[in-house]
């Protein structure tokens, strides 16, 4: 039966994801993934919500890649990365 489309990884398989491994989600200024909402300028550069807060502070706040102008009032969401994040598997911090 093939896996179901969406499906996480098991976590049995071993492989638990990082920012080394899956550079093209993480944040562009702080190189992690994420924690909750996943921002973007208008060419798609991914931001962190912290991150782009730090910015938007800024006189004439724009994308640390590509220098597109940032409008603070209507941050870009990109919810089908968030739900992408969402769906990777973590390591227990307690394992043993």
């Amino acid at each position: 039966m093939p896996p179901q489309v969406g499906a996480a990884a098991p976590a049995s398989v071993g492989f638990f994801p990082s920012e080394d491994s899956l550079p093209h989600l993480c944040c562009s200024v702080c190189l992690s993934f994420p924690d909750a909402e996943v921002l973007q300028c208008h060419s798609g550069h991914i931001l962190c919500r912290t991150c782009h807060d730090r910015i938007c502070v800024e006189q004439k706040p724009t994308c640390p890649t590509c220098r597109t102008v940032l409008d603070p009032l209507k941050p870009v969401r990109n919810v089908a990365l968030e739900q992408t994040i969402a769906l990777l598997p973590v390591e227990c911090p307690n394992k043993c």
